[in-house]
């Protein structure tokens, strides 16, 4: 038998040794590459001008990230159900935590905060109102637990149709005030003519946008695009939108079931 001295052995072995590596390196970058997905399915709810400002932000931090969006509009225990079981990628919003399910990831950065408002009709009388409305009648939307908690010495009505509904609660006296976030109160301001805002926020609601945990590789990347949006002007140009929209409208926010698509002209709104 013929043996190779170390001289000839050596350089052979670290030849193969840099061929194996760089066959590596080349498989690690081609999975680095691979697309992330091209369209993501979130759960989304009523067409409420606050959901609606929401839709587009996001819809621009996944333009910036790469993923187109389509929303769907359905019932909350469904939307949570449905991204839970990964039939649907993400869910709009929840101002809940996730970390007791290991099929949630929570996208770190928030939604702008929205502050929540009392309404009444014109002619309301507040000389006593006071923080915990005790003695009047509350109408807020369902789901909204720390609502029912503000409220823990009113009278209360929890709205499972969205704002339409609390707006007839309001209209029939069935409710003395209902709950609003600003944004929405700010909308139905310019629609209708017989609503009065009190300016004192209840409280700040803060909301996440949540995705089944297959997609967190890009949570983080997601998380800083949201952040731009919300830094360089974006935000406002979409709030600015929406109210503008509501300058249109003689009637209250969409509330229809099934999907909500997003026209050519919110695309643009931030380009």
């Amino acid at each position: 038998m013929t043996y190779l001295d170390d001289a000839v052995q050596k350089p052979a072995f670290e030849s193969l040794l840099m061929v194996t590596l760089l066959i590596l390196g080349l498989q690690v970058q081609a999975d680095d590459a691979k697309p992330g997905p091209q369209q993501l399915e979130i759960a989304t709810y009523t067409q409420a001008p606050t959901v609606r400002i929401y839709q587009l932000l996001l819809k621009e931090a996944y333009a910036r990230v790469g993923p187109r969006v389509v929303y769907h509009q359905m019932p909350v225990p469904r939307a949570a159900k449905e991204v839970s079981t990964g039939s649907l990628d993400g869910l709009l919003m929840t101002s809940r935590t996730v970390d007791d399910d290991d099929s949630l990831i929570r996208i770190p950065e928030p939604f702008p905060t929205m502050n929540f408002k009392l309404m009444a009709l014109k002619g309301f009388s507040s000389e006593a109102l006071d923080a915990k409305l005790e003695g009047y009648s509350v109408g807020y939307i369902h789901g909204i637990q720390q609502l029912q908690e503000q409220f823990s010495k009113a009278d209360t009505i929890a709205a499972q149709g969205g704002y339409d509904q609390l707006l007839n609660l309001l209209r029939r006296k069935r409710v003395d005030l209902i709950a609003i976030g600003e944004w929405d109160a700010a909308a139905f301001l310019l629609q209708f003519d017989d609503l009065k805002l009190f300016k004192e926020p209840i409280f700040p609601f803060t909301v996440y946008h949540v995705l089944n945990s297959r997609h967190r590789f890009f949570a983080d990347e997601l998380a800083a695009a949201l952040k731009g949006a919300k830094a360089d002007g974006c935000f406002d140009r979409i709030v600015t939108h929406v109210l503008n929209e509501s300058l249109q409208e003689s009637h209250a926010p969409r509330t229809a079931p099934g999907i909500a698509p997003l026209s050519e002209k919110d695309i643009n709104v931030c380009r």
